[in-house]
């Protein structure tokens, strides 16, 4: 797990921590691990994930490094079963379904439709 730090010349906010999603995982995937852990990151992308800092000087900083640790563990776990099978799977459900099971579609074919009015010759 990397920490993400800003390029030279822009100004780094003192509270905010980005991640990189370790063992070339989404960080989608080690959000998901973390929440689980209890740590909630404010966003998550591709490849990274955010945390807001709090402004208490008395946060458990050292209960917090011990749950991102734990999600850390538990992914190294979750890339080997995912290796071993060699299927990739979300730890979350599927946001749509197709409408037409997929051999229906690929049976429909191909229509193009222009986004724009075509200029009259």
């Amino acid at each position: 797990m990397d920490i993400v730090f800003p390029p030279p010349g822009i100004k780094d906010d003192l509270l905010k921590c980005t991640l990189k999603a370790p063992f070339s995982q989404t960080g989608w995937v080690f959000q998901s691990f973390l929440q689980k852990e209890g740590v909630y990151p404010e966003l998550a992308d591709h490849r990274h994930v955010l945390l807001v800092l709090p402004l208490s000087s008395d946060f458990p900083w050292d209960i917090a490094a011990e749950k991102i640790r734990k999600a850390v563990k538990k992914m190294a776990v979750y890339k080997e079963i995912q290796s071993s099978r060699r299927v990739w799977s979300f730890p979350f459900p599927p946001i749509t379904r197709l409408s037409f099971p997929i051999k229906e579609l690929e049976n429909k074919g191909i229509i193009s439709c222009p986004l724009r009015r075509q200029k009259e010759k």
